[in-house]
């Protein structure tokens, strides 16, 4: 049995030489691609086998439940590099940066530690040694050096850590003699998306999982890190908060974080953390629940099953 990549849907030659090399069932995984993908595989199969003259079974593995988290609050807009540092905190390498135009922004190569979009016309008067100057986020006074310019973007260096944020400015200073016009001078940094957000969960925390599928926060606190609120987070089945009991155990993100079920409302689970490194864990959005003692209403309720199940 051979799972399907997505290429088998249009690569015949590749379903053809997994026929000749044994395959004797081909698995399509229903999780993923679509209808139009799966036919292509089908045809590609039986093509192949009308060619070589071997036969080969159809297996459609249908996806089970999504018993996941839900959306999570957005996190601030904040780029941040840093160069890489030995223990004693000598700088190994200097972070690269990738200054490419916001209208255009050119993918970054993977060498880069942080691509900032900034205006185009400033760009093309960017030379290499010139310098760039700002003020980061945090209010640290920070500077680029402009090391190589590749098609319409530039490449910068730094050795200090820094955070970039929307709108933050950006003073061109050059290497050169010469004026440049006072409007070219400053720019400021173009707009990108939010980092995901996660929730930092600790051994000992309270989580909440919320029927509403309401953005999830983290726990906020008050002066002298009080807690005030536990941190909370959707859960994509409702079937969930009707099927699960107090004292069953719950494992989230693939089993990182465990926990046990303390309180059971129509509208919120609360969960004692119990399992989670000494640092902690984050949770995200989208990352699966399992109980594995959850009331077998839920396990057999016709909403959430399949012919097959993956978790």
């Amino acid at each position: 049995m051979v799972t399907m990549p997505t290429e088998a849907a249009t690569d015949y030659d590749l379903v053809r030489d997994l026929v000749l090399h044994g395959m004797d069932c081909m698995r399509i995984n229903c999780a993923h691609d679509g209808r139009e993908a799966w036919s292509g595989m089908v045809r590609n199969l039986r093509r192949a086998t009308q060619e070589t003259g071997r036969p080969c079974k159809i297996t459609m593995d249908l996806a089970g439940p999504k018993l996941r988290t839900g959306p999570i609050e957005a996190g601030p807009a904040v780029l941040k590099y840093r160069p890489k540092r030995d223990d004693f905190g000598r700088v190994l390498s200097k972070a690269r940066i990738l200054l490419t135009p916001g209208s255009l922004p050119e993918n970054a190569s993977p060498e880069a530690d942080a691509s900032v979009p900034v205006p185009a016309e400033w760009l093309k008067q960017v030379k290499r040694g010139d310098r760039v100057r700002f003020t980061d986020a945090r209010g640290a006074s920070r500077s680029l050096k402009i090391t190589g310019v590749d098609g319409n973007s530039c490449w910068a260096e730094s050795s200090r850590t820094a955070y970039i944020a929307p709108g933050l400015a950006l003073e061109l200073r050059p290497r050169a003699k010469g004026k440049i016009a006072n409007s070219l001078r400053i720019t400021t940094v173009g707009a990108f998306p939010s980092k995901p957000k996660t929730l930092r969960l600790n051994l000992g925390d309270a989580l909440v999982l919320t029927r509403s599928l309401d953005p999830g926060q983290p726990a906020k606190y008050a002066k002298k890190k009080q807690l005030t609120s536990p941190a909370r987070i959707g859960v994509t089945l409702p079937e969930f908060f009707d099927c699960v009991r107090p004292g069953e155990p719950i494992w989230l993100d693939d089993g990182k974080i465990g926990g046990i079920i303390r309180t059971v409302t129509p509208e919120n689970v609360t969960v004692e953390i119990t399992q989670a490194r000494p640092a902690g864990e984050k949770l995200g959005a989208e990352k699966g629940i399992n109980v594995p003692k959850a009331s077998s209403a839920f396990l057999l309720s016709p909403k959430t099953t399949s012919r097959r199940s993956r978790s």
